[in-house]
């Protein structure tokens, strides 16, 4: 941010470099070196920092929410904006592309430096040039949003230009039966009773009625892990917000377990939010719980709560969807 407004002091970046570069933490931390040093000329000392990220092979996640496919992408965002190295430009997002295809999930890291990523290779590409069903499209970036009988068939797509052209497939739907529960690093589930501590059965709610909802879960890894949990309500109830006077609180109830500290929790019209902070070897377990009320008869589905690795979302646990009925 410093070298970007000519803020920094280009003797400490040369001194980083040439005392300190394969010291550096990470590939990612060289390439901001590199790219300072480029913004004051030092194109030389510039290529060795990227060269040197460039070759650097890095696994898992470090402490500043890395992981190898933000580092890359980040990495690959830094080379084009720096105008160095052109050559390596498109093995680079070659592998970029690979890994991110290779991924059923991806964090808010990832996100946002391929997305960067992909903002810096625009400048970098020439014109596109393509032949869909034999038209020629020229527009750039190019949209296709194929019919379901296009997709019955046979589309054809060709390139037409002089340089690769990346093509990137996004599918979305509704699942069309309800999603089982799944058990990918955490173990979640939720429970409804009365304020006198009884199980309730949720296809046997009246209206009115204040229940309180339980939600119990585990970590399966012993690492450091910032978890996400979502509680999505069905139509028909709504939380009973305890900042509001006169309204009850669990604090009020005294058979609930000692309830989890999280880092912040949020009351939404539609769902219960809690971020937790999980440090390596400490307990593995969470408890939370929130207060619902029964206001709109009739029978709705129950979405099924959920819980994430806000930063490995490939780590996540998911509890059983069902039935509510307020009568």
């Amino acid at each position: 941010m410093l070298a970007r407004e000519q803020q920094a002091a280009i003797g400490d970046l040369r001194y980083l470099h040439d005392n300190h570069l394969q010291k550096l933490p990470s590939a990612l931390a060289q390439a901001q070196l590199g790219v300072s040093l480029a913004r004051y000329g030092e194109l030389e000392r510039a290529k060795e920092a990227f060269t040197a990220a460039l070759n650097r092979q890095e696994r898992g996640t470090v402490r500043d929410y890395g992981t190898p496919l933000r580092d890359r992408a980040a990495l690959l965002t830094l080379l084009a904006e720096s105008g160095l190295l052109p050559e390596r430009l498109p093995q680079l997002a070659e592998e970029v592309a690979t890994e991110f295809n290779q991924r059923r999930y991806s964090s808010t890291q990832e996100q946002a430096w391929l997305l960067l990523a992909a903002h810096a290779l625009l400048k970098q590409t020439g014109q596109l040039r393509l032949a869909v069903e034999g038209q020629t499209i020229t527009t750039d970036p190019f949209y296709l949003t194929p019919t379901r009988e296009q997709l019955a068939s046979k589309l054809t797509v060709v390139n037409q230009g002089q340089q690769p052209a990346w093509a990137v497939l996004d599918v979305s739907g509704v699942p069309i039966a309800p999603q089982p529960p799944a058990q990918e690093g955490f173990t979640i589930a939720r429970r409804y009773y009365t304020r006198a501590g009884q199980e309730v059965d949720p296809s046997q709610i009246r209206q009115n009625d204040l229940l309180v909802a339980v939600i119990t879960g585990e970590a399966q890894n012993s690492g450091e892990q910032q978890a996400l949990v979502v509680d999505l309500l069905p139509a028909g109830l709504e939380i009973e917000n305890a900042r509001l006077a006169h309204n009850a609180s669990t604090t009020d109830i005294a058979w609930l377990p000692e309830l989890t500290e999280t880092l912040h929790t949020e009351i939404r019209d539609d769902r219960f939010v809690a971020a937790l902070d999980m440090e390596s070897g400490n307990a593995r377990k969470f408890t939370l719980a929130y207060l619902v009320r029964a206001v709109t008869p009739g029978v709705y589905r129950q979405p099924a709560v959920f819980v994430e690795d806000m930063y490995k979302p490939w780590q996540f646990g998911r509890g059983a969807m069902g039935v509510v009925k307020v009568e």
